[in-house]
């Protein structure tokens, strides 16, 4: 619990939610849905109320689809 609480990993994991975002923001149709599941599984593992409000619509378009 410690250690998700660390500056280090609220960093790391923010911005790896950015990669992958960057990701699928350029992605081609067909590699867009692997990065879905991707990403809807990285996010899943952090509190939604600490993520950036893009980041946290970004998730969101994802869970509806978009």
């Amino acid at each position: 619990r410690v250690f998700e609480e660390s500056r280090a990993f609220n960093e790391g994991t923010v911005r790896d939610l950015e990669n992958i975002r960057l990701q699928y923001v350029g992605a081609k149709a067909e590699e867009k849905d692997v990065l879905r599941a991707t990403a809807i599984h990285r996010f899943s593992v952090y509190p939604k109320d600490r993520l950036p409000l893009d980041l946290r619509n970004f998730y969101n378009d994802l869970e509806r689809g978009e």
